[in-house]
């Protein structure tokens, strides 16, 4: 920890427990990538030299055809397609390669590959967390504490109410209406902004790999777990990532309704949220074979769940499954969600994946301020 005026500066190392996966919306086509089945490698290609190598070949047609008739599913094909039909040797092919990544157990030769969906990336190329993704993550276990110790607490429970995230958050004065009233609604006074968090360190891409989907259900549900067909390229397990995380005294000592004076203030904060998330959320399902179970840390990024990301149980309590229950039948009407109420849980599953023979749920890392 640096010391600097009001400013106290900690380095911030997540290393992560699970895989954890930030992404974009973007993804690597199956028309985009080789897989080394052998190694258990994926070769990520620049789409654009790609396309034009396809292009100085005279080979569009056939690219196309592969496409449409969805011959690139096929582990070999697009690397059969290059050598034999674009008649490319291993040193052009290789010229295609933007970077490679462990297969992990997202990909196996015995089924048809899948589109990737893809790690955010810098303007260099290199990946990364986002400092937005970690403060995001920090600003729902800050705001879970703040509602447990809230004096609105008395009016929780409540359906027709919606959880004054801005009254508990937006606690600075930064911003006033018309009267000399801080405007609550406005984020300018959220007591966020006396945390900064950087961008993280780039991350190699030796420590990615690909992931598969789990849906585990809930007990009381007749399917056990369900795979359903998504591949994410994520952080594998034991990776350390490391950010920057500045506080700023002059606002969070005058302002926030919490303390953050030290380290072991933030790992009691997140110790509360993963004993809640374990007591109201993970105790629905059962422990699969190989699973890891949520011990301390922090959950983050995509495919982590409904629970991780919202409050909408801690702050609705005994009404709480009532009101996701109708949010989920409305949102998502194929689901069936209104089977949740008799499993005592909505949403009724919970995400995993595999990983070197464990699985894993999405997102768990462990947190270290120094």
């Amino acid at each position: 920890m640096k010391q600097n005026g009001h400013l106290r500066t900690y380095d911030l190392t997540l290393k992560t427990v699970g895989p954890v996966h930030i992404g974009t919306g973007e993804k690597a086509l199956k028309s985009s990538y080789l897989y080394d089945k052998n190694n258990q490698i994926i070769s990520i290609l620049d789409t654009d030299k790609l396309i034009q190598a396809v292009i100085d070949r005279q080979r569009v047609d056939e690219f196309e055809e592969g496409i449409v008739n969805n011959r690139f599913g096929d582990p070999n094909y697009l690397f059969e397609f290059l050598s034999k039909t674009c008649r490319m040797n291993g040193k052009e092919i290789h010229n295609l390669v933007l970077y490679n990544c462990d297969a992990g157990e997202g990909l196996d030769e015995k089924h048809n590959l899948r589109d990737i969906q893809s790690f955010i990336r810098r303007g260099d190329g290199r990946a990364y967390i986002p400092g937005s993704s970690l403060k995001g993550a920090l600003r729902t276990v800050l705001l879970f504490h703040i509602m447990r110790d809230s004096d609105k607490s008395r009016s929780w429970n409540r359906p027709e109410e919606k959880i004054p995230e801005a009254d508990l958050m937006n606690t600075l004065t930064l911003k006033k209406d018309r009267t000399g009233r801080p405007q609550t609604r406005d984020a300018v006074n959220s007591i966020m902004r006396g945390i900064s968090v950087s961008d993280s360190e780039p991350v190699a891409n030796r420590s990615l790999t690909l992931c598969n989907k789990i849906d585990l259900h809930a007990k009381g549900d007749q399917r056990d777990e369900s795979r359903p067909n998504v591949c994410r390229e994520c952080i594998r397990p034991g990776t350390e990532v490391h950010f920057t995380v500045t506080i700023d005294e002059s606002v969070m000592l005058r302002y926030a309704s919490f303390r953050l004076e030290k380290p072991e203030d933030l790992y009691g904060y997140l110790d509360d949220f993963i004993q809640y998330y374990k007591n109201t959320y993970e105790s629905h399902f059962d422990l699969p074979d190989g699973g890891v179970h949520n011990q301390h840390g922090l959950i983050l990024g995509g495919g982590s769940g409904f629970f991780s990301k919202t409050l909408t149980y801690p702050y609705y309590g005994r009404t709480a499954l009532d009101i996701v229950v109708d949010q989920m039948s409305w949102s998502f009407r194929k689901h069936k969600h209104e089977q949740d109420r008799g499993l005592g849980i909505s949403p009724r599953t919970m995400k995993y994946t595999e990983w070197d023979g464990k699985k894993y749920p999405f997102g768990l890392c462990e947190v270290t301020l120094a």
